[in-house]
């Protein structure tokens, strides 16, 4: 990390603990279902309504597991591509107080020409899919062809790791394109 990504005010200390939280969650339900199973196949009292039992249970946590997952993967696409909106906004508000609306929009708006627009560009579309369908949209699958249209989005924790650093960066390369028009 940069000097400037130090000094930023873009924090997003909030959504890195609540992805430590999240993967800490999900890799204790894990190990938790494997002393279940170890615990089972040691145990001398396995009918078939007590085996039916544990199977409904391993079920219901992998089930629990998976949502809880999904669901705080999107929590974190989600509040990423935020905070990144709100925060190009109240720069733009806070720096370039004599521009005219139509000027704001343009520099808190995102810049392709910047480095790294890629990242929050592919962050931008999956979020636009989390609020809107749930399942891959045709212009984030357009735009990535790693992604394939109607799919479920799926764990998001991997894209939000791939992601943050670059979305970071941008917002720096951002900051200083709002800068430069004081």
């Amino acid at each position: 990390m940069d000097l400037f990504e130090e000094m930023s005010l873009f924090d997003i200390s909030l959504l890195t603990n609540f992805q430590k939280v999240i993967e800490s969650e999900t890799n204790r339900i894990e190990k938790e279902k494997e002393i279940d199973i170890a615990i089972f196949n040691h145990s001398n009292c396995q009918c078939a309504g007590e085996a039916n039992e544990f199977s409904m249970e391993q079920m219901l946590k992998t089930e629990f597991q998976k949502n809880f997952t999904e669901l705080g993967a999107e929590f974190l696409i989600i509040g990423l591509y935020k905070q990144c909106e709100v925060y190009f906004k109240v720069l733009v508000n806070e720096y370039q107080l004599s521009q005219s609306n139509a000027v704001k929009k343009t520099l808190y708006s995102l810049n392709d020409s910047l480095a790294h627009f890629d990242s929050i560009n592919e962050l931008r579309l999956i979020n636009n899919c989390i609020k809107h369908s749930g399942v891959v949209s045709n212009s984030l699958a357009n735009e990535y062809p790693s992604w394939n249209v109607n799919a479920p989005l799926g764990n998001l924790l991997p894209v939000y790791a791939r992601l943050v650093t670059n979305v970071r960066r941008y917002v720096r390369d951002h900051e200083q394109y709002i800068k430069q028009y004081t």
